[in-house]
């Protein structure tokens, strides 16, 4: 079984020595992470819509800020409640009940370091990135790289830059990047496995949650928070902060979609017209809310309600759908977002507080959202309106095809001129920001005698690159895109 002490491990990868004038640890990670250039990228990365000119929809890091707040109100909420069922529960000697104020903080400092990895211009940017090294190792018997190396880059996956960008992307702040809390770094740690122990048929598994560059910090990290080197479940935390994304990105969604006029308020009331009062038959139902503000007539209310038919018939529907009603059509679908996200949460806490002895067992196989009936059924009918309405493929878009071109634009230049480059000469190099190539420098100087081999180099001549083009903002990528491919002269 787990436990608390080793999981909430405030130790670092090294000493930290500073003048905040803050005792806990958490507030320091988190004052690392708000104040990075990384965190700050955010603004300007891909949540749906690239390069959107519409200021209302979310970004990577107004997403990011609001996984931060779900996750860590549900990790209070989970520690207020196990308090209560501690007569009931036999909770691990490492649990302490005045530990609420740190696991709410480590979440927070997790949601927002969630998606720090993510290339510039969402998962077509990921999906670039593999399509890349895919073409790339069929066309080019060389650099030589391992079969791990390869999968590493062919899988390139935005969970394992995380780690990168946390403990060596910062070199401005040392060798060990923001030198955070072993229980922020593990609390990130969504799929503890390789590139080369995918098992695509297991969710937990489908993805791989590191480098082989950075084995060594992975390694420590599970090791300082209680797990065996052959253990591959996740920390319990993680669960946490995956329910939060989910119900930050579901809801999220479906304001943003409405606000780019991709969805109408017709498609919202016909999304939620079948779910009733899902959480409690004393409160409004999904489409009464979206209507009261519209609809005065408490009568006329209830009957469209019930009747879709009826409603399309009316006036009202007018109403509805008049430019002049577009603030109360705002607050109405804010009211019944904002109503969804703290019913969810409520929920969630509930799944966690019941599955707690599997969770700490290691033998927790499903997810939070995924075992609430209520909650996946909720989710399942936003999907499907989005998938129907919004989500394109992602081959097909022209969004996507644009940012595959950007993208691979920068590896196709970038990737043979850094496997010809000499790894000692910066200057020689001109394309790249000195700063990778100094962490090339540092990384290639701390390998020991058997690991300096040919593949080790030109694999971490190939991070320099993957580093850069993932750090990118969306606006850097396609502006600089023309420039980068030009001679330098």
């Amino acid at each position: 079984m787990y436990n608390w002490h080793d999981l909430l491990n405030m130790e670092r990868l090294r000493i930290k020595h500073n003048s905040l004038p803050v005792d806990d640890e958490i507030s320091r990670d988190y004052f690392e992470i708000v104040t990075s250039s990384s965190f700050r990228r955010l603004q300007d990365k891909t949540q749906v819509y690239s390069l959107s000119k519409n200021d209302f929809v979310r970004t990577r890091l107004t997403h990011s800020i609001e996984v931060s707040t779900i996750a860590g109100i549900i990790g209070k909420a989970v520690w207020k409640e196990l308090n209560r069922l501690d007569t009931r529960q036999n909770l691990d000697d490492g649990y302490d009940y005045n530990d609420s104020d740190k696991v709410e903080k480590i979440l927070e400092c997790a949601g927002l370091l969630h998606d720090i990895g993510n290339p510039p211009l969402g998962h077509g940017g990921e999906d670039a990135i593999r399509d890349f090294f895919v073409d790339y190792f069929e066309k080019n018997p060389t650099p030589n790289l391992t079969n791990q190396m390869k999968t590493d880059l062919i899988k390139f996956e935005g969970n394992a830059q995380a780690l990168r960008v946390i403990n060596r992307i910062h070199h401005a702040r040392g060798n060990y990047g923001m030198n955070l809390t072993f229980a922020v770094i593990s609390s990130i740690i969504k799929y503890p496995i390789p590139s080369d122990q995918i098992d695509c048929n297991t969710k937990h598994y489908n993805k791989h949650g590191f480098f082989l560059s950075d084995i060594d910090i992975f390694q420590k990290t599970r090791t300082k928070t209680g797990f065996s080197e052959d253990d591959i479940n996740r920390n319990p935390l993680v669960y946490i902060l995956e329910a939060a994304d989910d119900i930050a990105y579901r809801l999220a969604d479906v304001e943003d979609a409405y606000k780019n006029g991709l969805i109408s308020y017709t498609d919202i009331y016909d999304c939620f017209k079948d779910c009733g009062t899902p959480f409690d038959e004393n409160a409004d139902s999904p489409c009464k809310i979206l209507l009261k503000n519209i609809v005065p007539d408490n009568n006329q209310l209830d009957r469209f309600i019930n009747d879709r038919d009826s409603l399309l018939q009316s006036p009202y529907i007018e109403m509805i759908l008049a430019s002049n009603f577009e603030d109360k059509r705002t607050e109405s679908l804010q009211s019944l977002l904002n109503s969804l996200r703290i019913n969810c949460i409520n929920r969630v806490v509930i799944v966690f507080t019941d599955n707690y002895d599997k969770l700490m067992n290691g033998q927790y196989e499903s997810e939070l959202i995924a075992d609430d009936e209520i909650i996946n059924g909720i989710f399942d009918k936003i999907k499907n309106l989005m998938i129907n309405k919004v989500y394109h493929p992602r081959d097909n878009s022209i969004q996507n095809k644009m940012c595959r071109t950007a993208i691979k634009e920068y590896l196709n230049i970038l990737v043979p001129k850094v496997i010809n480059w000499d790894g000692n000469d910066i200057n020689s190099l001109p394309d790249i920001p000195n700063q990778y190539k100094e962490i090339y420098q540092e990384d290639i100087n701390s390998l020991n005698a058997d690991n300096n081999t040919e593949e080790m180099r030109n694999y971490l001549k190939i991070l320099m690159v993957t580093d850069y083009v993932s750090g990118m903002t969306d606006r850097y990528a396609f502006e600089n895109n023309i420039l980068i491919s030009q001679p330098f002269r």
